[in-house]
C-alpha cells in the first residue's frame, strides 16, 4: 500500500542523458522549479575522454551524477536501471532531459497517486510539440511511458528492458496490467514530449503521433514555442501554460 504523504517521502527524478548542455539545463530548471519540494535529481551518463568533466557545471545540491562506462555500450534500459539502483527516494519520476516538466508535475502525480490508493501515477494525454516544424498537439489517449511516477520496490519488480529503443513499454504494460498505476486523463500541461530532430526514435515514429494527435491553434502552439526557448521566467511559464491550455476542448 502506498506510504504516508504530505511531502514527506523523497521523489528520485531519474534522467539519462548524453551530455547536450542546452537541453539537460532545461530540464534542471524544470526541476528546480517542482513545488513538491523534497526530491533529488539523479543524472546518469556514460564517460569517455572529458565527458565527466564537462558535467561537472550539473553538480549541486539534490543532484547526483551517476557515470557509466560507454565501453561496453549499456543500453538506454540498462541506464534508466542504474538509475533507479542509485537513487535515494521511496519512488522514482522517469525525468527525461529533451522534454519539459510543469512545475506541479511531481505534486499532482503525487497527489493523485495518493488519492487513488495505487503505488504510482502515469499521464494518458500530454502536450508534444513538433520543434523542427513549430507545430504543437495534444496527444491521443495512452499510457505514455515516459510520465511514470511509481514507488521504487515496485518499478524494481519489473526492470527496464534491455534495449536501445522502447525499453519502457514492457514495464508499464506490466505495472499497468497489476492496477499499479493510476491513469491522469485531464492532466497534458504537465508534460511536453519534445520532437527537436536529434531524437532517439526516428521521425517515422513521431509521425504517427502527430497524425494521431489533435493540432493546437497558433496562439497556444506560440506560447508552448517561447516557453521551450526561456522566453518567460522558470515558474512562469507554468501558468502560461496553463492559460494556454485551457479553454481549449481537449478529449475528443
Amino acid at each position: 500500500m502506498p506510504g504516508p504523504g504530505g511531502n514527506n517521502e523523497v521523489i528520485s527524478c531519474v534522467c539519462v542523458t548524453k551530455g547536450d548542455p542546452a537541453l539537460l539545463k532545461r530540464s534542471m530548471a524544470c526541476f528546480r522549479a517542482q513545488s513538491y519540494r523534497n526530491t533529488e535529481l539523479v543524472i546518469v551518463f556514460e564517460t569517455g575522454g572529458d565527458d565527466h568533466l564537462s558535467l561537472q557545471w550539473a553538480e549541486g545540491p539534490g543532484v547526483r551524477l551517476v557515470p557509466v562506462s560507454a565501453s561496453p555500450r549499456v543500453s538506454l534500459g540498462e541506464l534508466r536501471n542504474t538509475g533507479i539502483r542509485a537513487a535515494s527516494g521511496q519512488l522514482i519520476c522517469q525525468w527525461d532531459d529533451d522534454d519539459w516538466h510543469h512545475a506541479d508535475r511531481l505534486k499532482d502525480q503525487y497527489a493523485a497517486m495518493l488519492r487513488s490508493g495505487r503505488n504510482g501515477s502515469i499521464l494518458s494525454r500530454w502536450t508534444v510539440f513538433d520543434s523542427v516544424h513549430q507545430r504543437a498537439f495534444i496527444s491521443n489517449k495512452r499510457l505514455w511511458e515516459g510520465s511514470v511516477l511509481c514507488r521504487k520496490s515496485i518499478l524494481q519488480a519489473k526492470p527496464y528492458a534491455d534495449k536501445h529503443l522502447g525499453e519502457d513499454t514492457d514495464t508499464i504494460d506490466y505495472l499497468a496490467s497489476r492496477g499499479e498505476l493510476y491513469v491522469m486523463d485531464a492532466a497534458p500541461a504537465l508534460y511536453i514530449y519534445i520532437y527537436h530532430g536529434s531524437n532517439t526514435w526516428h521521425y517515422a515514429h513521431w509521425k504517427n503521433i502527430f497524425a494521431c494527435s489533435r493540432e493546437l491553434p497558433a496562439p497556444a502552439t506560440e506560447r508552448i514555442s517561447r516557453i521551450l526557448t526561456g522566453e518567460y521566467q522558470v515558474g512562469e511559464d507554468s501558468m502560461i501554460l496553463d492559460e494556454a491550455l485551457d479553454p481549449i476542448a481537449i478529449y475528443s
